[in-house]
């Protein structure tokens, strides 16, 4: 969409609304003024009503352009939004799981897992700036838009600190413990995932979404997995809290 067109996208209906408003009043004092032009001497409307007119319109029209601005301000930072959250789950979809299903089909090795996890605390990547960069712009767009975007970013952080968590593994955790924590962080992933996607569809990201779908469709076995190995012996009707 054009620069200066992007007033019309359904991220923008409030100041749309608000434009036309402004729009009407400018009308309506523009036919006041002809009214009162026609019923006044030419010398008083010269003297007054010109002048007033002109500076209301001014005002009016100042207002308006404001408002223009304010749109491509909104739009500008949604682009970096679903930009980063594209992004976002291309990275997650990059990452090699079949060999944590193998790991997984008959026990798990906690100090494997320590090590990989850890790495990941001690990461400097931050996945969070952009989004609390452009909260002060974003918060104007539709409040489902603005739902599953929040979601999806809060699900992710969640998901993070649950990895960290599992990096504090002992030695000697029971192996079912050690499943149970994988799964809250494959499950908060998951979540995260499911939120991006009617976010992406919505910006027209159609090859995004199929990438999406893939990995879910991953990270929902590998999810299934560590839900199944984090029962407790003899007792199927188990699941993680």
């Amino acid at each position: 969409m054009k620069r200066g067109y992007r007033i019309f996208s359904a991220q923008c209906s409030d100041l749309r609304w608000l434009i036309y408003l402004w729009i009407l009043v400018l009308s309506g004092v523009v036919a006041l003024l002809v009214t009162v032009y026609g019923s006044a001497g030419k010398a008083e409307a010269y003297e007054f009503l010109v002048p007033a007119a002109g500076a209301f319109i001014a005002v009016i029209v100042k207002i308006i352009q404001d408002l223009f601005l304010r749109a491509n301000r909104r739009m500008g930072s949604y682009d970096v939004i679903i930009a980063d959250i594209g992004a976002i789950c291309l990275t997650l979809s990059s990452f090699e799981l079949d060999d944590v299903k193998e790991e997984c089909r008959d026990r798990i090795d906690p100090d494997l897992f320590r090590w990989k996890l850890d790495k990941l605390r001690r990461r400097s990547e931050d996945y969070f700036t952009v989004f609390n960069m452009q909260i002060p712009e974003i918060t104007g767009l539709r409040q489902e838009t603005l739902s599953h975007i929040t979601q999806f970013y809060t699900l992710l952080k969640g998901s993070r600190d649950a990895a960290l968590g599992a990096a504090s593994w002992r030695a000697t955790i029971p192996l079912n413990l050690a499943y149970c924590d994988l799964y809250r962080v494959f499950y908060l992933v998951v979540r995260s995932l499911e939120q991006a996607r009617p976010v992406l569809s919505e910006a027209g990201q159609d090859a995004k979404v199929e990438v999406i779908s893939e990995t879910l469709d991953t990270y929902n076995r590998v999810l299934e997995l560590f839900r199944l190995k984090c029962q407790l012996p003899g007792n199927d009707s188990e699941k993680p809290a």
